[in-house]
């Protein structure tokens, strides 16, 4: 009865700490799907902002090439452009 005794709560301790471990691991792959979730529209967020960032700079080179552009269309661009900056850096933050 002795040795029933001492390993009974041993037991239930073990019983604990592989409970403890497999709700961390559920907890783990429930945070890695939920991230993965995530990081597909932020690389779509990131390749369309490079693509809109890039025409904006053809536009901005036309533009002060042809000798159309004026001061207030070149800083506008040049707004959108640190604008599409922001929007990188906190997709990739």
């Amino acid at each position: 009865m002795t040795a029933n005794r001492l390993s009974a709560p041993v037991n239930s301790e073990v019983l604990e700490e592989l409970l403890a471990r497999d709700r961390k691991a559920l907890l783990g792959e429930m945070i890695q799907g939920v991230l993965h979730n995530i990081n597909g529209p932020l690389q779509n967020i990131f390749m369309a902002s490079e693509l809109l960032k890039d025409q904006l700079l053809h536009h901005k080179k036309f533009l002060c090439s042809s000798g159309l552009a004026d001061n207030k269309v070149i800083e506008d661009v040049e707004k959108q452009l640190a604008r599409i900056g922001h929007i990188q850096e906190g997709a990739h933050n």
